[in-house]
């Protein structure tokens, strides 16, 4: 769950750059974030960091932008997560199915 966690915080940070970029080009974006962690994606929705005290309080950050609505929390089923392509042992008709998705 904590990798997903770092996933997501340097993930967003890279998003709203990016947001920021288009806005600058005259583009209105949403940010949405995808997870296929129930347990990240679960600690993201909720406020505050509860029993994870161990968790760096980069997530107090993530939580408030969800909360403020500037991000969109979308939970991903693994069989359809295009990451695992680079991090997971994929049979051959998952890989081709991932490819199409890409």
């Amino acid at each position: 769950m904590e990798a997903e966690l770092y996933a997501a915080v340097y993930g967003l940070v890279e998003g709203i750059g990016a947001q920021n970029i288009m806005e600058d080009l005259g583009c209105t974006t949403q940010l949405h974030l995808g997870v296929d962690s129930s347990a990240a994606a679960g600690l993201m929705a909720k406020e505050g960091l509860g029993k994870a005290n161990h968790v760096d309080t980069q997530w107090l950050w993530v939580q408030q932008e969800i909360r403020r609505k500037k991000v969109f929390l979308k939970k991903i089923p693994g069989a359809s997560n295009a990451a695992d392509l680079m991090t997971k042992a994929l049979s051959q008709a998952v890989i081709d199915e991932h490819m199409k998705f890409l």
